[in-house]
């Protein structure tokens, strides 16, 4: 099993660790790129490989969803290039980061959900990246993960 950087509570649940602050640095940023680029090749692809294993580790959260997932699978894909791609101009998506917290607000969305949409982020992001997805890659992730996380709940709140 890869470390995730997410810690196992006693029940199974994927429990986030504390985000970092500091800016990303070049390393973080040429690596986030990198590791966006299968995502970006094949959205609806991603898309269908993340909920396949969210619904998988977290069956419970299928109803929060449409019964077909086929355009979300696509936007879940979108939103992470677009993340990737303002990395240097992080203020250009605040207004999606409200709109997205406040959507899943609206949804019923709890931190054990972001947490557990967090560890299957890695997971899927590890298989379509393979060997390029080491332990750097894998912190700058949950480092542009917790940050986008924090905002969304931020603006839910």
């Amino acid at each position: 099993h890869r470390s995730s950087g997410y810690a196992r509570t006693p029940h199974g649940a994927a429990q986030s660790r504390p985000m970092q602050r500091k800016a990303f640095d070049h390393d973080d940023t040429a690596i986030l790129r990198a590791t966006i680029a299968p995502v970006a090749a094949d959205p609806a692809g991603f898309g269908r490989l993340f909920y396949r294993r969210l619904f998988d580790r977290a069956p419970a959260v299928r109803s929060m969803f449409p019964v077909d997932p086929g355009a979300q699978e696509r936007k879940l894909a979108e939103t992470l290039v677009v993340m990737t791609r303002c990395l240097d101009e992080p203020d250009g998506v605040e207004p999606l980061l409200r709109r997205l917290g406040e959507q899943h607000r609206d949804i019923g969305a709890l931190t054990a959900h972001y947490n557990v949409v967090g560890y299957v982020l890695l997971e899927a992001l590890a298989e379509v990246n393979g060997a390029l997805f080491a332990a750097r890659a894998q912190q700058a992730w949950r480092g542009l993960y917790g940050r986008t996380v924090a905002a969304m709940q931020s603006a839910a709140r």
